[in-house]
């Protein structure tokens, strides 16, 4: 599983409500910082199944795909296509559609032609999704 660090620094893990088995996930932070403290609250959580990197999480992490699941916590228009190209055949994927600040959160199934669109979970506010395949730094 893939997910961004800022879920394991709010406290809110992304395997809660069964999106997938805990046994593996990688977390990537834009924030060192935010990174830092994500650590701080697994290791005080005694979670140590969670890998944290600080990089560019909307060109996700390559070298441990394919990944079963996706949760991306940062707005974008689209799904950055390096995230669909990781994801496996059959894996789920659930990002915020929008421009930040109002976005729909919706899942996804990839399939072999791509990505289908399942449904809107609901509506929320994240920050924009930075890096090579999203908003600019």
């Amino acid at each position: 599983m893939q997910a961004a660090g800022h879920d394991a620094a709010a406290g809110r893990p992304p395997w809660v409500g069964g999106f997938v088995d805990p046994a593996d996930v990688v977390s990537i932070e834009w924030w060192p910082d935010i990174a830092q403290q994500a650590r701080r609250n697994l290791d005080r959580q005694n979670v140590s199944h969670v890998e944290l990197r600080v990089g560019d999480g909307s060109a996700g992490v390559p070298d441990r795909a394919p990944y079963d699941a996706i949760l991306v916590s940062a707005a974008f228009p689209d799904v950055p296509a390096p995230l669909v190209e990781q994801l496996r055949i059959g894996g789920r994927l659930v990002q915020p559609l929008g421009t930040g600040g109002r976005e729909e959160v919706v899942s996804f199934r990839r399939t072999a032609s791509g990505l289908e669109r399942r449904r809107v979970l609901t509506l929320a506010r994240f920050v924009r999704l930075h890096g090579r395949y999203g908003y600019p730094p």
